[in-house]
């Protein structure tokens, strides 16, 4: 079904407003020059690639708890993961309004899903997993809304769709990696080993987040734009939609 509908969708095409565009003047440019001039974006993707590589094994880690843990069935696998999605949700709406420049927030918020994802390795219980899995499911959504907004203010407007399409291909590439890494390991480790594993692998990544200086300027606001909303508001309510 989700595939009849992506194939069957159609996007308007937007007229370049100016002559400047038809020109080539605003072209897109390879994602090597982008980076290259933002090194504030480049360093935040490197610390959300290598925490994304901890915090996506916890869908390896969940049936694993589950069975040698809780020795529960299906029905815990997806009161669980239910869970997780549901704090996910709420973090997304939430997230606009967490305060504090994002680098700090996002800091924060890695160290809380590290304390977060430890928490079932020391205490095992299902409510307890359940309710780890809710914070940290909030935190994640928190997380996609401030970056992605902080994203949408400095990546130049011509290159926003390269960008934003490799940003999700990168992150989109460790869930293979961390699936392969954490099912060997929960061959050789307990399930409540590996959360804690999760847990130690997020803080040098908040660490890291914690200690990055943004050098970077906005782009300058159109002139002609006037009184538009701005683009983190515009972007909530993407990501909303999402």
């Amino acid at each position: 079904m989700a595939a009849v509908l992506v194939a069957t969708a159609r996007f308007r095409r937007q007229a370049a407003p100016d002559a400047q565009q038809e020109t080539g003047a605003d072209a897109a440019r390879p994602l090597r020059r982008i980076l290259a001039g933002l090194p504030f974006v480049r360093r935040i993707l490197v610390c959300f690639t290598a925490a994304n590589l901890f915090t996506t094994a916890v869908f390896v880690v969940i049936p694993l708890y589950t069975r040698s843990v809780l020795e529960g069935d299906g029905g815990t696998v997806a009161l669980l993961e239910a869970s997780l999605g549901t704090g996910t949700l709420i973090g997304s709406f939430t997230g606009a309004r967490v305060p504090g420049r994002p680098t700090v927030v996002g800091s924060c918020l890695l160290g809380a899903m590290a304390v977060a994802l430890a928490m079932p390795g020391l205490v095992a219980g299902r409510l307890v997993m359940a309710g780890c899995l809710v914070v940290a499911g909030w935190c994640v959504g928190v997380i996609g809304v401030r970056f992605v907004a902080l994203f949408q203010r400095l990546v130049p407007a011509a290159d926003k769709p390269g960008f934003f399409a490799v940003m999700q291909a990168v992150l989109g590439a460790t869930f293979p990696v961390a699936s392969l890494l954490f099912g060997l390991l929960g061959d050789h480790l307990s399930p409540q080993t590996l959360c804690l594993v999760q847990a130690a692998g997020l803080l040098p990544a908040a660490c890291a987040l914690a200690l990055l200086r943004d050098t970077t300027e906005a782009p300058a606001p159109d002139p002609a734009a006037g009184d538009r909303p701005s683009d983190s508001s515009q972007l909530v309510a993407t990501r909303g939609e999402r």
